[in-house]
């Protein structure tokens, strides 16, 4: 029987470049079923955060997504407070990381098939 090393085995990434001077390259992995539940079920609410405006729940939604970008093959650590402010992530480009994610995890999916 041969061998399986899991440190040689490619997983998939999805890139995300930042809007911060060094245009900080992230290559994110799949996270635990768990938080890709949370970010789901709060995928079709962002436009209602949007709308909102209320404090908490926009924090919410930065917070979520500093979790999901947590899971980053580079090993970054990202609080909901550098998103807004270090690197500029406005809550229109929540809806588009969270789009492409998805789309990301879609693939995935389709390619187990």
């Amino acid at each position: 029987m041969k061998s399986l090393n899991l440190n040689t085995l490619q997983r998939p990434t999805w890139e995300l470049t930042l809007r911060d001077t060094e245009e900080t390259k992230v290559h994110l992995l799949t996270p635990e079923v768990d938080l890709v539940d949370r970010l789901v079920a709060m995928a079709p609410e962002l436009q209602e955060v949007a709308k909102s405006k209320d404090g908490k729940t926009i924090a919410a939604v930065y917070g979520l997504i500093a979790e999901l970008m947590n899971c980053n093959e580079e090993g970054f650590i990202f609080t909901a407070e550098e998103l807004r402010d270090r690197y500029k992530i406005r809550l229109i480009d929540l809806f588009q990381i969270t789009a492409g994610y998805m789309e990301f995890l879609k693939e995935i999916q389709s390619a187990k098939n």
